[in-house]
């Protein structure tokens, strides 16, 4: 057990890195200070979540024809109410973000390559010039589970942006006039 953990931990450390990279990034393409953006994530008192989504495989053929015009949805749709999500899956399909010019798009699965989200505490946090994405995860009658694994980094905004309902409204409290 302990050599997962090792493994874990430096996995953690990893993305964590990515997550700053990606954040001094954007930063600088807002004309903001260096590290102004990835500082919210590097202090030692950021509190931080490594999760593993397992969706199993999903075999019904009683459901086959339904799901063409009435898709299974596994992970309801939503936003990360947290900075950023670096989120890695397996080869197996799924993940769909929104798009209001074609309402659901799916992320084709790419192994070797990251998915970042931007949450919506980022999305407050830079005026709306970065915009969180909703997202969710259908079943897709897979033969195989389909494993994703993400570090979600939080900020000084969690306790309040979780003391409120989970609904769309809830950022009405960051944005500026």
């Amino acid at each position: 057990m302990v050599c997962c953990s090792d493994s874990v931990t430096e996995y953690v450390q990893t993305i964590k890195d990515l997550s700053c990279e990606v954040l001094d990034h954007m930063a600088q393409g807002l004309r903001l200070p260096d590290k102004s953006l990835s500082c919210l994530i590097k202090d030692d008192d950021n509190d931080s979540c490594f999760r593993v989504n397992h969706y199993p495989p999903f075999d019904d053929n009683n459901n086959i024809e339904n799901s063409i015009n009435y898709p299974l949805v596994e992970f309801r749709e939503h936003c990360d109410p947290h900075i950023i999500t670096i989120l890695r899956s397996n080869d197996m399909g799924g993940l769909q973000i929104y798009s209001k010019d074609n309402p659901w798009i799916s992320v084709p699965p790419r192994p070797a390559e990251f998915c970042v989200f931007v949450g919506e505490a980022l999305q407050v946090l830079t005026n709306k010039r970065f915009l969180s994405v909703k997202h969710r995860v259908l079943a897709n009658f897979r033969k195989q589970s389909r494993i994703s694994m993400m570090n979600l980094t939080w900020g000084e905004y969690k306790k309040l942006v979780f003391s409120r309902r989970l609904r769309d409204q809830r950022l009405e409290f960051f944005e500026l006039p």
